[in-house]
């Protein structure tokens, strides 16, 4: 009886120590899966950081491509036009203080050129411009003052005209006395006077009237 008693807890003694192994096997099997998801995730996310930088390395690589591009189609654009010097347009919004019905002659030949009124004042203002090496400009009429004859309109526009043109033009008004706004009016109206076609100054305006 004893001997039967010592079998069975030696078979029970082996049985704990194989299922201990078998414990202790299924723990590292475990922590071998799960350092191999670990793995796999660590993979999926260098793969997905490498198409990342891949794509922005691309889409810097088209930039540069089309800045190259760009870069290109202007240089020969200024190679076409020639050498014009220091002339980029610039665009200056103010409120314009001029006669209503010069106003309304630049509306008109604007439509006419099929140009806009921001560009037109460009090319008016332009040569109109003296030319300040130190000279002193005399100042064909005083500041605009109200006088009976009404006030003049504030018209907002916005002049395309080129930075040295642009400085000029407030030297100019600082000498004349006149603010930016009436020096661009006052060569408004000089031109409508003087310059748009059917003035009184223009050439086809006289032949006309001699023609009656």
């Amino acid at each position: 009886m004893e001997r039967i008693v010592r079998d069975l807890e030696d078979e029970a003694a082996r049985a704990e120590r194989s299922a201990a192994l078998e414990e202790d096997f299924l723990a590292k099997l475990v922590e071998a899966m799960e350092r191999r998801d670990h793995a796999r995730r660590a993979a999926a996310r260098a793969r997905a950081d490498a198409a990342r930088l891949q794509a922005q390395q691309l889409a810097e690589e088209r930039q540069l491509h089309r800045n190259a591009l760009q870069r290109e189609r202007y240089r020969q654009r200024r190679l076409r036009e020639g050498p014009q010097g220091d002339r980029r347009l610039g665009t200056h919004a103010l409120r314009i203080e001029v006669d209503p019905e010069a106003w309304r002659a630049l509306k008109v030949e604007a439509v006419r050129r099929r140009t806009s009124i921001s560009r037109l004042l460009g090319e008016i203002l332009t040569p109109e411009l003296p030319r300040l090496d130190g000279r002193t400009v005399p100042a064909p009429t005083p500041r605009w003052r109200r006088t009976g004859g009404g006030r003049r309109a504030r018209q907002f526009a916005r002049v395309e005209i080129d930075e040295a043109a642009w400085t000029e033009l407030r030297a100019d008004a600082v000498l004349r006395s006149m603010t930016v706004a009436r020096r661009i009016g006052f060569a408004l109206e000089a031109w409508t006077k003087h310059s748009r076609p059917g003035s009184p100054s223009d050439g086809s305006a006289r032949r006309d009237g001699s023609k009656r």
